[in-house]
């Protein structure tokens, strides 16, 4: 039976990042990954993610500050370019509570940003057609990480500083006997001193394992590309990342990486039996989202280029899960990421870590413990 001091479920961003932070603090770390590392089965894939500091919570934007610090800090230890800054453009109704909240928030921590009219937004930036009276919030820091490449560089990073990784390995069984975890494998029982389980829409099921019954849900989402008749005006430097709180709410970045424009609804797809997902793009969506942009980006809407999907893992008020197992504060987890989890990646890996080494999390961590979830709605 071999023996390891940490070990991480879970080969995401989240359980890459913790095993690269456990590594470089000088930890003998495990991770395993049920899939091939990189895999397109979940939430972590693709060609580019929004990285932004507009939140509606002020706590969330103090976190993100952190987070920024921390891919720059990766940046340089990995030797690698990972974040391109594009701007990124909130847009909605004055109405909007996220719009509203976003503006309150970098107001009271005290980012630089701008409040555009309708007028503003047309002119600033013509690719847009939004409805009379909408606002805008103007943000420059915003702009686009690549998740597989970034994965891939934690992983590669937390190789270097001593982490073993192994891929295609699913974990059966997890438990806690003898005062230590018990890890199964296909092909072997290990054990740990310590656990972190960030298995993404997987997590629920193992944690089940060991009496806790977490209210996640798993949402099928979908992206979709498409190549714009002039691409010039879609071009990184011209057209910052965006969101548009309106139903539905839809995201969208410039052409990245050789391919056109990246489109997508920001929650609203079918909540599914991981057993019957089939990675099948749902046409209905694909229409929704040109209908937007007919209304709104018309010229964004040349032939589709392709579409994939990927998975939300939905709490019901959508903040995080980051604590520990109430019953067993050994294993820590990271759960529950809701569709907006990514651009955290290198901070909630570096607070797995810090739980999983008693170390104390930031006070804004509160808004991630289990703790919440049982509380009844005020």
């Amino acid at each position: 039976m071999k023996q390891y001091e940490y070990i991480v479920i879970g080969g995401g961003a989240m359980g890459t990042a913790a095993a690269y932070h456990l590594a470089r603090d000088g930890r003998q770390a495990l991770l395993l990954e049920q899939f091939e590392l990189g895999h397109q089965r979940g939430s972590t894939h693709g060609e580019s993610r929004i990285i932004r500091l507009s939140y509606e919570l002020p706590e969330y934007v103090r976190l993100m500050r952190r987070a920024y610090t921390l891919w720059a800090a990766l940046e340089q230890d990995a030797g690698e370019r990972l974040l391109t800054k594009t701007g990124g453009l909130d847009m909605g109704a004055p109405e909007s509570a996220m719009l509203r909240g976003c503006i309150e928030s970098l107001t009271l921590e005290g980012v630089e940003h701008e409040i555009l009219d309708a007028g503003e937004i047309r002119r600033r930036f013509p690719q847009f057609r939004p409805d009379d009276g909408w606002m805008g919030l103007y943000q420059e820091d915003a702009g686009i990480l690549p998740p597989t490449h970034c994965l891939l560089t934690l992983a590669r990073m937390a190789r270097h500083y001593g982490a073993t990784i192994v891929d295609r390995t699913p974990v059966r069984n997890i438990g806690v006997r003898d005062g230590e975890i018990e890890v199964i494998t296909d092909e072997e029982t290990l054990r740990c001193r310590r656990l972190i389980v960030t298995a993404g829409p997987w997590a629920g099921a193992l944690l089940r394992q060991i009496g806790l019954a977490l209210p996640l849900t798993v949402e099928m989402q979908q992206v979709v590309f498409f190549a714009p008749a002039d691409p010039a005006p879609f071009s990184v430097g011209r057209f910052p990342v965006f969101i548009n709180y309106a139903d539905p709410s839809v995201y969208g970045f410039p052409i990245y990486g050789g391919e056109g424009v990246k489109v997508a609804e920001h929650h609203g797809g079918p909540i599914i039996n991981l057993d019957e997902y089939d990675q099948q793009v749902r046409q209905e969506g694909v229409e929704r989202v040109r209908e937007w942009l007919r209304r709104h980006l018309p010229g964004a809407l040349g032939p589709l280029l392709r579409a994939h999907t990927c998975l939300y893992t939905n709490t019901p008020d959508q903040h995080f899960i980051v604590d520990r197992h109430p019953a067993h504060p050994a294993i820590a987890i990271g759960a529950g990421f809701s569709g907006h989890g990514f651009k955290f990646a290198i901070l909630i890996g570096r607070m797995l870590a810090d739980l999983a080494q008693d170390r104390a999390l930031p006070p804004e961590a509160a808004l991630f413990s289990l703790a919440r979830l049982n509380q009844p709605d005020p």
